[in-house]
This record gives C-alpha cells, structure tokens and sequence, in this order.
C-alpha cells in the first residue's frame, strides 16, 4: 500500500509532493536493507520516552516507550470458539455475496457494490453472532504495574524495528515497480478517462491501476519473496526469528551442518509457498487472448 501511494506520488503534477517521493525513493532503494533496520532501531524507537515516564495517548488505551508497545487486546470467553466459527462462516459468506454481485453486474450491468455487500454481509453475520452468545469475549487494555506489562497485547522493540525497517525499504522498490507500470498504460487510457469526466481518483481506480497491477504483479511477486528473505537480518537489533535462533543453537555446540540445512528448507518452503500463491493470482490476472 504504501509502495502504491509512493509510486503515484513520484508521478503527481504536483511538484513538492513528486519531490518528496522522489527523495524516499532514491534514498531508502540506494542504501541495505540491514542499514534501514537499523537506523530505524537507533533513531525513530529510542527517541521514545523510557518505560517509567511512556507515552500514554488516549488516556491509558495504548502505551508507547523504548521497550514495548502495547495496545487493546481481546480476551475470549467459554464461547469464544463458537464465535470464531461464526466469523469465519460470515466470512465465507461475504465472499458469496461478493461473487454473486461480481456476476449479476457482468450479466446485466448493474452496479455490483460488491464492498458494500460484503461487508455488509461479513459485519451483520458476526453481530448477530456476537449478541446471541451473549458477548463471548472481552476488550483489554494494557497497563504497566511494577514495570511489567498486564492485559491487553504488546509489540517489543526489535519487532517494530524489523517490521518497520522492512516495510520502508521494500516499499521504496514497489514504488518504482508500480511508476513504471502505470507509464506502461497506454495515454488513450487516460485520454479516454478525462472524456468521460473522471476525477484523477476514478481515473486512477477504474481505469489505470487495473491494467498497471497486470503489469506490475509479477515483479511485485519477486518483492514479496524479498521481504520475507530479508526478515533473517532481524538478529541485528536482537530479535530472536528462525535465523537467530538457529544462531544460538550454534553456540551451543548443535550441530551447524544439519542446523543449515533445516533453516534453508525452511525458507525455501516459505518462497515457494508464496510463489505458488502469487502465480495463481497472475493467472488470474492475465488477460485471456484470442
């Protein structure tokens, strides 16, 4: 998402707000990834307050320092797992309604709102749900007592550092996959949507990212292998994911050969796991010839 507005940005009429995304760009593209995640460590999470004086916005709902994060969490009660089933039912639902408007509009033309309908469907379903089991779970909000952290749900520091710093860098690269893929659009594209009086919005959601996203998907498959390859430099801000822990097995004279080889499955599994996913959406994409 933020790679999208990034790579619109770059391409604005608007001379400051293409500068600035220019500027993102050429900035977070040139410079490694582990550098990214650690400037975020050292810069954008130690500038928060120390844990005895945290930054409590909205009264006491979320709690910010330089250790933790902490937000609302849910609490489930004896029939939280009823309530799951029922979720996932009014999911299941709302991707009927969306197929059955999909289709309706494809056969008469009428508008679909399959959104609307959806989630429409998804939300009714799950209240419903929710009044008549009474109420299966509870709202937590977190809270610090003695220094430690009780109810709702936290975020340590190398996490959001991690998360952060990867998501900075990788949107930078989609950035420039999604510029390009509009240029791609042919300009009576465009023409065609000023004749029809569309704003820049309607333009860019009805006409050019439909036919830029065809051309930009399997590149962008290529960035999201990428960005869950490059999650293993998290041990550089001391998080403790499959490669750090596969490190501190080391250390305690396992046996590295086989260790190797475990952590390379295991990634190798993640990537073709994600390639097959994204293969199947580009099939789905691609435009069926004559």
């Amino acid at each position: 998402m933020l790679g999208t507005l990034i790579g619109i940005a770059r391409l604005s009429t608007n001379w400051l707000l293409s500068k600035i995304a220019t500027v993102y760009v050429e900035f977070f593209r040139n410079i490694p990834v582990l550098l990214v995640i650690v400037l975020t460590w050292t810069i954008i999470l130690n500038a928060f307050p120390p844990v005895r004086i945290s930054w409590l916005p909205f009264g006491e709902t979320f709690i910010f320092n330089n250790l933790r994060f902490g937000f609302p969490s849910i609490v489930g009660g004896d029939k939280f797992g009823t309530f799951q089933v029922i979720v996932l039912l009014a999911l299941l639902a709302a991707v009927a309604a969306w197929i059955w408007r999909s289709r309706l509009f494809d056969r008469s033309g009428t508008p679909h709102h399959r959104v609307l309908y959806g989630l429409g469907t998804f939300v009714a379903i799950s209240v419903v749900g929710f009044i008549a089991l009474g109420g299966p779970f509870d709202i937590t909000t977190p809270e610090i007592i003695d220094r430690v952290y009780v109810g709702g749900i936290t975020m340590i520091m190398p996490y959001a550092a991690v998360m952060i710093g990867l998501v900075l860098y990788t949107a930078s690269h989609i950035a420039e996959i999604v510029r390009g893929s509009i240029l791609s659009v042919d300009k009576g594209q465009v023409e065609a949507g000023n004749a029809l009086a569309l704003n820049s919005f309607q333009r860019y959601r009805f006409v050019i990212l439909p036919q830029a996203f065809r051309v930009a998907f399997p590149p962008l498959i290529n960035q999201f292998l990428n960005f869950t390859k490059n999650s293993s430099l998290a041990f550089a801000v001391g998080f403790a994911e499959i490669t750090g822990v596969i490190q501190n097995l080391f250390g305690q004279s396992r046996p590295a050969p086989q260790l190797l080889l475990i952590l390379m499955v295991v990634y190798l599994v993640f990537s073709l796991v994600l390639s097959a996913i994204g293969n199947l959406i580009n099939r789905r994409l691609q435009i069926v010839g004559r």
